[in-house]
């Protein structure tokens, strides 16, 4: 990563991945797919993840709530082929 300061944040905000089950929004009622977080930041209630599912074999790297009801895949606009800058 070119910018240091951002490359250091990043560092600071990651955590030992754990899986979370999200729901996936455009099936069948109930459906999760197992997702796993690697980034948190706390103040904003949002991370990122990794899934192979829902998203995940075009675009596997999503930004996502941490808690509360908005816990799901979420839309495709939130998902990405790489965690690296373009």
């Amino acid at each position: 990563m070119a910018d240091e300061r951002l490359a250091q944040r990043i560092s600071e905000l990651l955590v030992e991945p754990y899986c979370v089950d999200r729901a996936w929004d455009y099936g069948a009622a109930g459906v999760t797919y197992p997702c796993w977080t690697v980034l948190e930041h706390i103040q904003s209630n949002t991370g990122i993840a990794y899934c192979t599912e829902g998203f995940g074999p075009a675009d596997p790297w999503g930004l996502v709530f941490l808690t509360g009801p908005n816990i799901s895949i979420g839309m495709d606009s939130g998902w990405f082929l790489s965690s690296k800058e373009p």
